[in-house]
């Protein structure tokens, strides 16, 4: 404040001893709770690439498709044209040359859908990648592609752990634990510290000197003796939710074992099926 030549200027500051680990407790939550935010970004990004990697596919698919429809009309055309002069010369009923006409424009048909898909495919993928609709690139086809590795057998069930999904789920239930003990410490009284800081001087020349300066500091012990019924709601709240929580997490790696059986067996079975084909 400024009062003719006289100049003051102070502050306060406020902290809390953490006798019962209530503040520790909170700061541990806050850590779990950022690194399972990391952990589903990373989530976001291994189902991104594998989205990518699926249209792809896709879309080399329907382009072989196209293209085997493109030759069967061009084949079909020719078929139209010998039974016709057939037809017209008296060798063949007309039966024969209404089922050419047909088959050929079956599939003619055909092509309009697969150049729909395509479309389609290819606006899915720039839409993943971030970009507005339009063509995209086309690399190897799905013939040329290389196989994964074989997978080895004997493979130990803790590889889980490095999901993302279950390492988030993990820390969740490592936040609301320490949630839990925050609100057992919020049971307990607290000592809340207050500090004053700050500067008085007649003069502006001397307001930043040592001499212009002043401190002064007070002590309170607070206690929840007037909350002692809804602390310990809120504890038994957070006791139920630290129970969703860890039910969350055995339904996450129950699921993940789920698909990486299903995956497992998928890889063996699509294998003897190319195999076969």
């Amino acid at each position: 404040g400024i009062d003719g030549n006289n100049f003051q200027m102070y502050g306060a500051l406020n902290w809390e001893l953490d006798l019962f680990g209530k503040i520790r407790h909170l700061n541990r939550a806050a850590k779990a709770e950022y690194l399972g935010e990391i952990e589903n970004r990373n989530a976001v990004q291994v189902s991104l690439v594998a989205q990518t990697a699926e249209l792809y596919f896709i879309l080399r698919d329907l382009d072989n498709r196209l293209a085997i429809a493109q030759r069967t009309l061009d084949s079909r055309k020719e078929n139209t044209r010998l039974i016709t002069e057939r037809f017209n010369k008296g060798y063949v009923p007309e039966l024969d040359q209404l089922q050419a006409v047909q088959q050929e424009a079956t599939v003619e048909a055909n092509i309009p859908e697969l150049k729909r898909l395509i479309v389609e495919a290819e606006n899915a993928l720039r839409v993943l990648i971030g970009q507005n609709p339009g063509p995209i690139v086309r690399g190897l086809e799905n013939s040329q592609q290389d196989l994964g590795p074989e997978i080895p057998a004997g493979l130990p069930s803790q590889l889980l752990l490095r999901r993302p999904d279950i390492r988030s789920a993990e820390r969740l239930v490592e936040a609301q634990f320490n949630y839990l003990g925050a609100s057992k410490a919020a049971m307990f009284p607290s000592i809340s510290l207050t500090g004053i800081i700050g500067a008085a001087s007649p003069d502006l020349s001397t307001i930043l000197t040592n001499k212009g300066f002043f401190a002064g500091a007070a002590g309170g012990i607070f206690g929840p003796l007037f909350e002692f019924n809804r602390n310990r709601a809120r504890k038994r709240e957070q006791e139920y939710r630290l129970i969703e929580v860890t039910k969350a997490y055995e339904q996450t790696v129950l699921t993940a074992f789920t698909e990486v059986d299903n995956s497992l067996y998928g890889y063996r079975s699509y294998n003897e099926q190319l195999t076969i084909l």
